[in-house]
């Protein structure tokens, strides 16, 4: 994908091929260059999951990187049932994880997946941010927030006015985003995943 477009995006954003093995990374913005510490030729063709290499097993949330990978395989089934027409209905899911660093240091990374069509090609496009660890387990209780950030309900009940306020600014980073995209996409070429393996 063009980086040099993506690279302008001042905040962390990746975009995924589900329609590819693995469903690699194929551009980020350096937004996400900054918050991982790695380098644009380390993160392009490899999966999202060399974030978690150098976190202890037992720091690893199981049930988000469930939540994570059921949504992957959600967007690649719409890819098997589409017939070359968009889905009608993308969806989104919130995930919060412990992540690494290339330089080891551990963070909170609060990231919000969304399935985004465009050129009848489905794409994952994803916004990050590092949040305070303390908030792990309220913003965990968030799986859509297009639907849980209802106040009446008991996820938009169990956040504080911080963690709403950092849930809603990746839901405007990622609707400003796929609709700036939409007009770049047709110009932007699928990439096949390189050699570099993820953990």
């Amino acid at each position: 994908m063009g980086s040099g477009e993506l690279a302008n995006i001042p905040y962390s954003l990746t975009v995924a091929d589900p329609a590819l093995p693995d469903c690699p990374l194929i551009g980020c913005s350096t937004g996400f260059t900054d918050l991982t510490g790695y380098p644009m030729h380390e993160i392009v063709g490899r999966s999202c999951r060399f974030l978690l290499e150098g976190v202890p097993e037992n720091e690893i949330d199981i049930s988000m990187r469930t939540r994570s990978k059921d949504f992957v395989k959600k967007v690649t089934s719409h890819i098997q049932t589409s017939q070359g027409a968009a889905n009608e209905s993308p969806g989104q899911v919130l995930v919060v994880q412990n992540n690494a660093r290339k330089d080891g240091e551990r963070f909170t990374n609060l990231f919000l997946m969304r399935e985004v069509w465009l050129e009848k090609n489905p794409f994952i496009f994803a916004v990050q941010v590092s949040v305070d660890p303390s908030d792990q387990a309220g913003l965990s209780s968030v799986a859509d927030p297009s639907v849980d950030l209802d106040m009446d309900g008991p996820e938009g009940k169990s956040l504080t006015d911080v963690q709403r306020q950092t849930v809603e600014k990746l839901e405007e980073h990622m609707t400003t985003v796929e609709t700036s995209l939409k007009e770049l996409i047709p110009r932007l070429q699928r990439s096949k995943p390189s050699t570099a393996s993820a953990a």
